[in-house]
């Protein structure tokens, strides 16, 4: 009776024990369930490797030239028509140097520079015989004259189909003076021409 109870007990325990095996190998292949990340939990990405390819943004301006003794940016609507020319005297001298240039509107642009004492001998003429149609104006930190004309008829005498303004300032610059002539056909080339003279810097 003893015996009988001895295997029935190790028959019990042995059952159990196969049991329990089973679900501590069944628990452990069962896939572990993984919490969502919230939104504010996202992993942070290095903005180093978005951004660097990306264009820079810039405000890109219309680039200066130093000569004459001023600052300027030519509008991109004018166009150069002939070369530098430059004017000398019987020693060689230069005198003057004239550009010319022609813009969307077939209004014509001129700049002509007379270097030296002789420029600023010039300006001193200038200033003391404005007539009535010349005005004194501000560049900068300078002073300048400006004439205003309504021409009418051509250099030959003829008649123009349509009146043009012709603008001149003349400047006075350390290195001389120089005259801006525009023969304005149309209003949008007159505002282009004074937009210019207004951004002048010395």
């Amino acid at each position: 009776m003893k015996t009988k109870s001895l295997f029935l007990f190790l028959a019990i325990f042995l059952f159990f024990s196969c049991v329990k095996n089973e679900n501590t190998s069944s628990n452990s292949s069962k896939p572990t369930s993984q919490t969502p990340i919230a939104k504010n939990q996202q992993p942070k990405i290095n903005s180093d490797t978005t951004t660097k390819n990306q264009p820079v943004q810039t405000n890109q301006t219309a680039p200066k030239t130093k000569k004459y003794g001023i600052k300027f940016a030519l509008p991109s609507s004018w166009k150069t028509t002939t070369e530098e020319f430059k004017a000398t005297d019987l020693k060689g001298n230069v005198v003057s140097i004239q550009s010319d240039y022609k813009d969307n509107n077939e209004s014509t642009i001129s700049f002509n520079f007379h270097p030296g004492e002789k420029g600023k001998q010039l300006y001193a003429y200038k200033l003391k015989k404005m007539d009535k149609g010349a005005q004194q104006i501000s560049i900068g930190h300078k002073k300048a004259i400006q004439t205003i004309e309504l021409l009418k008829t051509d250099g030959k005498g003829h008649s123009l189909k349509t009146p043009t303004k012709r603008i001149i300032v003349s400047l006075l610059t350390d290195k001389g003076e120089i005259d801006f002539v525009c023969n304005a056909t149309n209003e949008a080339s007159e505002k282009t021409f004074n937009d210019f003279i207004s951004n002048i810097k010395f």
